[in-house]
C-alpha cells in the first residue's frame, strides 16, 4: 500500500504542476486540460477532516511493530475460528490473491484514471467532476486501510501459520469488500441515469442484480482466500467484510451523486495573471 500511495502522490504533484506550465501548441494545450481537470478533481476530494486519515498513514512507522507482544489489546481466536481453521486453511503455495498483496487496490485506481484519461484525450466529455469520483473512490479505501493498520497496531492475534500477530482484522477483505460496496452503489446510480436502462425497470433490475452477484462474489473469494492461504481466521475476514462494506457504503451516500467539489476544498485562480490557491470550508 506504500507503492500505491507514492503512486497517488506523484500523480497529484503532476496535476498540480502541469497546468501552470506554458503550452503553446494545440495537443499540448489539450494535455495541459486533462491535467487541469484531474488536478482539480483531486484536490476537491480532499476535506479538511482527511488530516487524521493522512496522520494514521504517516505515523505508521511509530506505531508497535507486528512482532511486539505489548499491544494493548489481546485478541485471540474464538472456538468456532479454531474448530474452522482447519476445514479450508490449506498449507503450501499461495492463492493469486495472496500473491498481489495491497496491489489489488492500486489497480483500480489506475485503472478508473486511465479510463478518465484515455476519454479526455480522445475527445470525450469527461469533467473534472468524473475525476473527482475516481479519486473520491480512492479515499474510500484509505480510510478502509487506515482503520486496518490502527487495528493490526493496537490488537495482539497471533496468524493461523504463526508469520506474525496481525491478523486481526483482513485488510484484503475489507479492501474488497469496500470497492464491492462502493462500485455496486455506483453502478446503480449509473444504471439509473443511462438511456438504455432508466425506462426499461427489467433491464436496470438484472444489470443491477448481475452486477451486485459479480462484485460481491469477487469480495467473498478475497476473504475465503486469506483463510485458504491460513492468514487469516473466519471473524478477521469478516470483521474486514462489515467495516469495508459499511465505510465503502458510508463514503458514497457521504459523497452524494449530487454533490460539487466546487463547494468546498482547495481551488486554483489567476487573479490578474498571478496564481492564487483558496481553501474553501463549508460548515
Amino acid at each position: 500500500m506504500s507503492k500505491f500511495r507514492n503512486l497517488v502522490l506523484a500523480i497529484g504533484v503532476i496535476s498540480s504542476v502541469k497546468p501552470l506550465v506554458a503550452q503553446t501548441q494545440d495537443t499540448a494545450l489539450k494535455r495541459a486540460g486533462v491535467f487541469e481537470k484531474m488536478y482539480t478533481g483531486g484536490i476537491g476530494a480532499l476535506r479538511w477532516y482527511d488530516v487524521p486519515i493522512a496522520a494514521v498513514n504517516v505515523s505508521e512507522l511509530l506505531l508497535v511493530s507486528s512482532n511486539s507482544s505489548g499491544k494493548p489489546i489481546k485478541f485471540p481466536p474464538t472456538e468456532f475460528d479454531k474448530s474452522f481453521q482447519p476445514h479450508v486453511g490449506v498449507h503450501g503455495p499461495q492463492t493469486i490473491v495472496g500473491r498481489v498483496d495491497e496491489e489489488g487496490a492500486a489497480a483500480f485506481l489506475v485503472s478508473r484514471l486511465l479510463v478518465n484519461l484515455g476519454a479526455d484525450l480522445l475527445g470525450g466529455n469527461v469533467t473534472s467532476e468524473d475525476y473527482h469520483r475516481t479519486f473520491w473512490f480512492y479515499k474510500s479505501i484509505v480510510y478502509t486501510y487506515s482503520l486496518n493498520l490502527l487495528a493490526k497496531n493496537i490488537v495482539y492475534r497471533m496468524r493461523p501459520n504463526g508469520s506474525d500477530n496481525q491478523s486481526f482484522f483482513s485488510g484484503h477483505s475489507s479492501t474488497a469488500f469496500c470497492t464491492a460496496s462502493y462500485i455496486s452503489l455506483e453502478l446503480g446510480d449509473w444504471y439509473d441515469r443511462w438511456e438504455f436502462t432508466k425506462t426499461n425497470d427489467a433491464l436496470r433490475l438484472t444489470l443491477k442484480i448481475g452486477s451486485d452477484i459479480s462484485l460481491y462474489a469477487g469480495a467473498t473469494y478475497v476473504a475465503y482466500a486469506r483463510m485458504h492461504d491460513e492468514k487469516h481466521y473466519f471473524s478477521d475476514v469478516a470483521v474486514g467484510a462489515v467495516v469495508g462494506t459499511v465505510v465503502g457504503t458510508l463514503m458514497y451516500r457521504w459523497h452524494g451523486k449530487n454533490e460539487s467539489h466546487t463547494n468546498e476544498g482547495l481551488s486554483f485562480f489567476l487573479v490578474d495573471k498571478t496564481p492564487t490557491m483558496f481553501y474553501v470550508l463549508r460548515f
